[in-house]
């Protein structure tokens, strides 16, 4: 799944491409398919013919920010965005939604397993209402030592990949970002001291940062790319998500299920 740092990689080529352009027409055969997606027809009725005046990111959200309303879309498990020709559109599978600009690019939404959302909002209300702090939020800190979501037995690994204490952490940076505040994941969130909250989203920021300097992870089962089709990188810096041995003592990396995903930690280095 796209965590912040591969949705902040393409938000900031976006930005590049498409900042201020106007649309000229949205085109899809199977736009329903797709969670939440408002008509064809409605779509191109709200947003064709605007410019987008800016395009942000939420957590794992992008924010196409149009003069009346916002195109709100969630990558899912497997969604991509991706710069395509139209003499080369048969090379790509599971389209579905193609954005043509009047300067001639094609913007296309690809996503497989179809996990992902696309809605148009109003402005005001552009970040889903049950949506935490983002990841990057500069006053995190002092928000999550406030927070009640953290005085609970729930394992503070899950309290990370809960989207409603804060925006933009998966699977993947949670163990590295667990791992850097030698934490096991496997702590109840409550027993946390304030300091070690403190210590851990310094951790967040840090983390996060280093792979968005990096473009992202791209994984071996290749789900991740960026809006050219490129791989990320901060992959080869990973210390311990999907690692055999720790980096750091050399130990024998855990791997137990949590929430029915794979999550992985040194029980020598994490406590």
């Amino acid at each position: 799944m796209p965590e912040l740092p591969e949705v902040e990689t393409i938000k900031n080529q976006l930005l590049t491409e498409f900042s201020n352009c106007e649309v000229q027409v949205f085109e899809s055969r199977t736009l329903h398919l797709i969670k939440k997606a408002p008509t064809l027809k409605s779509l191109n009725t709200s947003l064709s013919g605007q410019r987008i005046r800016d395009i942000k990111r939420y957590g794992k959200f992008l924010l196409f920010e149009f003069d009346r309303a916002v195109l709100r879309i969630h990558l899912g498990m497997s969604g991509r965005m991706r710069i395509i020709e139209p003499s080369k559109y048969l090379e790509f599978k599971h389209i579905h939604l193609t954005i043509k600009f009047k300067n001639g690019l094609t913007l296309a939404y690809i996503d497989p397993r179809r996990f992902g959302s696309i809605e148009v909002v109003n402005p005001d209300f552009k970040i889903p209402p049950k949506l935490g702090p983002d990841a990057l939020d500069l006053k995190l800190g002092n928000k999550l030592l406030s927070s009640q979501k953290l005085k609970s037995s729930v394992p503070i690994k899950l309290k990370l990949l809960d989207q409603s204490l804060v925006a933009g952490i998966g699977n993947i940076y949670s163990d590295e970002i667990l791992y850097r505040s030698h934490l096991s994941p496997l702590r109840k969130a409550t027993s946390l001291s304030g300091d070690e909250i403190l210590y851990l989203t310094k951790n967040i920021r840090k983390v996060l940062k280093q792979a968005i300097r990096q473009s992202g992870s791209t994984l071996q089962d290749g789900g991740y790319v960026d809006l050219y089709g490129a791989n990320g990188k901060f992959q080869n810096y990973h210390l311990i998500h999907a690692k055999s041995t720790c980096t750091a003592c050399q130990s024998h990396v855990s791997r137990v299920k949590l929430g029915g995903r794979s999550c992985y930690y040194c029980s020598m280095c994490q406590h």
